[in-house]
């Protein structure tokens, strides 16, 4: 055995026995996730080996620590880039390791959905007055600046100031007395808060079982196990298994001979990464722009980043094969490239714009967003727009000028531009998802039963329909603080607009007939979109079809009358008058008279014609309370 794997979806027993292997020095390796981040001690390592960049500085800087971790020893690590783009981010992280940068650090200030699950966790075994809850919750760190309107709006939320809407997520779950002050839990919440509390969004995940003993592997990802089929085989830890059988919540497996060449994935939400580490890109790129023939700068590519020969010939030839594409220059901190080309779709009216920036997705997503909701202001129709951290693709019609329509974003707007068009995204409906999971509105289905992920998606979709129409919803008002302070890096996007509109940064535009390789990640996720979209039309408008034409073609034809006596019989069976229909207990005439918003003379006599009276029994005197009624009653109806 040279090496195990750990990863957050092996079981707590699995992940427990591979780190008490390697920290006994019984594994001469381990491969693992970032489930090695998290303070455990493994005892000593010789040496990390990353396959590819990590997603940020800090990350890159935490996995290396890992080896030497002792007083006086020297952290070792080895960055192993898999394609031509990836050699850049790893010669940046591996300088930025060398000079101990790191990502400045943001608490996070007032979230409101984790609000709602630590006031559920305090109510939930005793009563408090809202004044003493309020006073304790600003001692944590994270509320210490709180503000009072927020917290009543959370403690509202909970008591069900919204459950107008008529969704069974939006039920109160505790009870606020208005005279004395105080709250409460209501019953069942302690239940609620043990089998779906926490803070890590739920993907509902099968649990991987073993067939026989029922022994918990660990978890496999919703959409891995509906690709696969019974027999097929996958490698999982460092034993292969074959699956038996599939229930709606489990998949159970025994131990396959042989070796299986398919390995399982976990789908996860994308990360952006922040401008800290983007700017350090950008900033290599300016200088290998201005010196990537020169001798000197291979050599301080092999001193400065650590890089070895064969790494240094891979980065300059990638980054010469860029800039020959984009016309002999490259994009970097200080030049902006438009680059145009065919779109690929089939439909020769529309192209394809990508605007290399190299700012970062926590910056380029909100000026993706921004450009999206500007062009639709202007023009009145939409378009489609993807970004990542390098660059942004547009898809615009044929003749549109990219730069003209970037030129005149203005810093100030942004906020504006987003309040458009954030909420429409799939970005803020994913983010709005896992603030009400947090916040326990969209409750996991327990430990022994999985809740799908399409059923959390769906039930989401419904609840931010159904509170779109309030002003002051505590989730969307943390949804938006998520994306404006967490996700987005609005000052720095303003200040790339300044720089814009200064002449600070240059902005080119080229022609291409395909895109090049530093498009490819957009590229493949538009081609993986359309491969994977329906058939809805894109504008959603009715067409200008004559409606005589459509009665006339489908309308037309004659339709069989339903006989006046099979609609009378279906109406007296609904009304519950016909023989063997009718109520024959008091609680079921109790129902009955409860499901009638009109009960008039006509329909008591009909009914009073068809029940047993011995069989109602003790229905009398509530058959005798509506017959006062009706005989009392103006025009002889009672309404329930």
């Amino acid at each position: 055995e040279v090496a195990w794997s750990h990863h957050g979806s092996l079981s707590r027993e699995l992940r427990a026995t591979v780190e008490q292997r390697l920290k006994a020095g019984l594994l001469p390796a381990i491969v693992a996730t970032s489930s090695l981040e998290l303070g455990i001690d493994i005892g000593a390592l010789d040496q990390v080996l990353l396959v590819q960049s990590p997603r940020s500085l800090a990350s890159a800087a935490q996995r290396i620590g890992r080896a030497g971790h002792q007083v006086g020893e020297t952290s070792r690590g080895t960055f192993y880039p898999t394609h031509p783009r990836d050699f850049l981010d790893c010669a940046v992280a591996a300088r930025a390791v060398l000079d101990a940068e790191i990502e400045p650090i943001a608490p996070v200030r007032n979230p409101l959905d984790l609000l709602a699950q630590t006031l559920l966790g305090l109510v939930a075994r005793e009563r408090w007055r809202l004044d003493d809850l309020f006073a304790f919750v600003r001692t944590a760190a994270p509320f210490h600046e709180l503000p009072r309107p927020h917290f009543d709006l959370v403690v509202e939320m909970l008591a069900g100031r919204y459950a107008e809407a008529r969704l069974p997520e939006l039920r109160p779950r505790v009870a606020v007395d208005r005279l004395d002050g105080t709250v409460e839990g209501r019953a069942g919440l302690a239940s609620l808060l043990a089998r779906a509390g926490g803070t890590i969004p739920d993907r509902g995940y099968f649990q991987l079982r073993v067939d026989d003993s029922n022994a918990k592997l660990g978890e496999l990802d919703e959409e891995f196990v509906w690709e696969r089929a019974i027999g097929d085989s996958f490698v999982l830890g460092a034993q292969a298994w074959r699956i038996q059988r599939i229930t709606a919540h489990e998949v159970f497996v025994v131990p396959a001979r042989g070796g299986a060449s398919l390995a399982p994935f976990w789908r996860a939400d994308a990360r952006d990464r922040g401008s800290f580490f983007s700017e350090r890109v950008a900033g290599l790129l300016e200088a290998a722009d201005a010196r990537l023939e020169q001798p000197e700068f291979a050599l301080e590519l092999a001193s400065r980043h650590a890089l070895e020969p064969a790494a240094v010939a891979e980065l300059i030839q990638g980054l010469a094969a860029v800039r020959a594409a984009l016309g002999g220059r490259l994009p970097h901190r200080h030049h902006l490239v438009f680059e145009e080309c065919e779109e690929r779709a089939g439909d020769p009216s529309r192209r394809q714009v990508i605007l290399y920036t190299f700012w970062g997705g926590r910056v380029n997503r909100p000026l993706a967003l921004a450009l999206a909701a500007a062009w639709e202001e202007r023009e009145g129709t939409p378009i489609e727009v993807l970004a990542d951290d390098d660059a942004l693709l547009l898809v615009l019609p044929e003749g549109a000028d990219p730069k003209a329509l970037l030129a005149a974003l203005e810093p100030r707007r942004v906020e504006d531009l987003l309040r458009r068009r954030l909420e429409a995204s799939g970005f803020f409906g994913a983010l709005f998802r896992q603030n009400a999971q947090r916040a326990l509105l969209l409750p996991r289905a327990g430990p022994a039963r999985r809740t799908p992920l399409w059923w959390s998606r769906q039930n989401a979709k419904k609840l931010l329909e159904a509170v779109r129409g309030f002003e002051d919803f505590p989730l969307l008002l943390e949804t938006w603080r998520s994306c404006l302070q967490d996700e987005f890096e609005l000052d720095v996007l303003g200040r790339r607009l300044g720089e814009l509109a200064a002449g600070e940064v240059r902005v080119s535009h080229v022609t291409t007939s395909r895109p090049s390789p530093l498009a490819a990640n957009l590229m493949w996720r538009r081609a993986n979109e359309l491969m994977y979209e329906d058939d809805v039309p894109e504008s959603g408008r009715p067409s200008a079809l004559r409606g005589d034409l459509i009665r006339e073609v489908a309308l037309g034809a004659e339709r069989p009358e339903i006989p006046a006596e099979l609609v009378e019989r279906f109406r007296r069976k609904a009304q519950r008058l016909l023989p063997g229909y009718p109520p024959t207990t008091p609680l079921e005439l109790l129902e009955w008279v409860k499901e009638r918003l009109l009960l008039t003379s006509s329909e008591w006599r009909e009914l009073l014609s068809a029940i047993d009276r011995e069989r109602a029994g003790l229905a009398a005197e509530l058959l005798a309370a509506i017959a006062d009624k009706l005989a009392i009653a103006p025009r002889g109806v009672v309404a329930r």
